[in-house]
């Protein structure tokens, strides 16, 4: 028989996996005590407490239909953008915003940022309601520039109470659904205090639109970088460097890697005018795997090359040579990250894979030791000896050794 002990211990065990699922699950909007989930701006209101935009107060209230001061709708929106970290410069010209402001350094930098603008009195009055229009100023401050026909606003009843200082921050915001006309669609209110569930229905709505909010207001806050393992790149036994170092946000191939990658067009420089400048362009034919077998490029990625240096040549009759500089990777999907490296060449001849069973062959560009030396040693030896000269006669299809004279950042989420 099962003791009444083993039961015991199961019970306990229940309950504590119980408690650690509700304990994740659980969240701050949960303990939301004056707003209902059948209420208009329910989602919204929950989605601010979550990511504390906006706070609840110490009895757990939300309080809705309040109001909402400048100064906190101000230290609400750099939260939105990522930037209430921020502090460009101590002083304001606000001489109504002092060391014990509250929202102070948010003030001071949304300024500066030129994301507000006070009174003509010097004033900012950070205590003060947010009408929806000062509202609806500072967010058409943050967001790109489009061009939009006022004439979008004469659906509104009430547009002709927009202030003049509003009325295009009002037909820019309408047009990227970045207002709030609750309850009735037709009246826009512009002159009324902002409410803080309407404050949290346009904080939702920016956090979610962030492609419309122009660059220089949008600061990422980027994870920590967390190292996870090493792995080899083995494509070229002869390779300066194999090392592939990975992290949570990014992917380095070490400079001295070598991998293959293949002419994507016939390059005949006896019947092509070539100019510093020219693009030419290498396609990787096959995936690039590590030795232990993850992905670091896939077939079809795309590296440009950039013409750097004109090779000149005694014959009359023949262009000069190209030394080329590849300077960036596309990957299939579109998405692009900067490389730094060569067409690997030794005595002004391209290296390429040899179709004739006669070897892959280096020279001596690569000493013996190349292996136990590091990778700023490899920097050093071999950078200076490297001449990236593409012969004249090379057909699409041709292989070519690509060598890395940077470290080769690969963003993890271009590769998702």
């Amino acid at each position: 028989m099962v003791s009444k002990k083993f039961w015991g211990k199961l019970l306990t065990a229940f309950i504590f996996v119980s408690l650690v699922f509700v304990g994740i699950n659980s969240s701050k909007a949960a303990e939301i005590s004056d707003v209902q989930p059948n209420y208009w701006a329910y989602r919204e209101i929950e989605k601010c407490v979550d990511n504390n935009y906006l706070n609840l107060t110490s009895m757990g209230e939300f309080l809705p239909e309040a109001t909402i001061s400048r100064s906190e709708f101000v230290i609400a929106l750099m939260k939105v953008l990522r930037s209430d970290d921020v502090k460009i410069m101590e002083k304001t010209s606000f001489v109504d915003v002092k060391q014990n402001t509250k929202g102070k350094d948010s003030i001071v930098t949304s300024q500066q940022m030129r994301i507000i603008f006070g009174y003509p009195d010097k004033t900012f009055k950070p205590a003060n309601p947010t009408t929806r229009a000062e509202a609806m100023s500072a967010i058409g401050n943050i967001t790109k520039r489009i061009i939009v026909d006022n004439e979008l606003l004469s659906n509104f009843d009430d547009q002709g109470k927009i202030p003049d200082w509003a009325r295009s921050h009002y037909a820019k915001n309408v047009k990227n659904d970045l207002y709030t006309n609750y309850p009735n669609e037709v009246m826009l209110r512009p002159n009324d205090n902002l409410t803080r569930a309407e404050a949290a229905v346009l904080l939702t709505k920016i956090s979610e639109n962030l492609e419309l909010i122009a660059d220089m207001y949008r600061t990422e806050k980027q994870p920590d970088e967390i190292y996870l393992r090493t792995e080899y790149l083995n494509v070229y036994e002869k390779a300066p460097r194999n090392n592939v170092d990975f992290y949570n946000i990014k992917i380095v191939v070490e400079a001295g890697n070598v991998f293959v990658a293949n002419f994507d067009e016939p390059f005949n420089s006896k019947n092509q005018s070539i100019s510093i400048g020219d693009i030419v362009e290498f396609v990787v034919s096959d995936n690039v795997y590590t030795d232990e077998g993850t992905l670091l490029l896939p077939y079809q990625s795309r590296l440009s090359a950039k013409v750097t240096v004109i090779k000149k040549t005694a014959w009359r009759f023949k262009n000069d040579k190209a030394l080329l500089v590849i300077n960036k990777v596309t990957l299939p999907n579109g998405k692009s990250f900067p490389m730094a490296g060569v067409p690997l060449t030794q005595a002004n001849k391209l290296v390429k894979v040899s179709n004739s069973g006669f070897g892959e062959r280096l020279g001596g560009l690569f000493r013996k030791n190349y292996k136990e030396e590091s990778k700023i040693d490899f920097l050093v030896n071999y950078s200076n000896k490297l001449s990236p000269v593409i012969k004249y006669d090379n057909n699409m299809g041709d292989k070519i050794y690509v060598l890395l004279t940077g470290d080769m950042v690969i963003p993890v989420k271009a590769v998702e």
